[in-house]
């Protein structure tokens, strides 16, 4: 990252960190970063809908919501990028 101008963070959909942390998966290196996910997940106390990771539309809505806290959301498929403006 020498003489890096701009560090952009990005998210993106069927991300499997956010997958692993909404199932609780605990995998050697991986898992203290999945634990950072988990305030993000229990955001959504109200969300009447199968919180697993067979539910798109939860993992979808929990990612989103990772990345508002630490970046924008990169759309694999259309290559397209979302800023969120707070």
């Amino acid at each position: 990252m020498a003489g890096a101008k701009l560090i952009l963070v990005l998210g993106h959909k069927h991300c499997g960190a956010v997958k692993g942390a909404i199932d609780n998966v605990e995998l050697g290196n991986i898992t203290p970063m999945l634990k950072n996910i988990k305030p993000v997940i229990e955001h959504f106390t109200d969300y009447e809908g199968d919180k697993t990771s067979e539910n798109e539309v939860f993992v979808h809505m929990v990612a989103e919501q990772n990345v508002r806290i630490v970046g924008d959301l990169y759309g694999m498929g259309s290559g397209t990028v979302t800023f969120f403006e707070e």
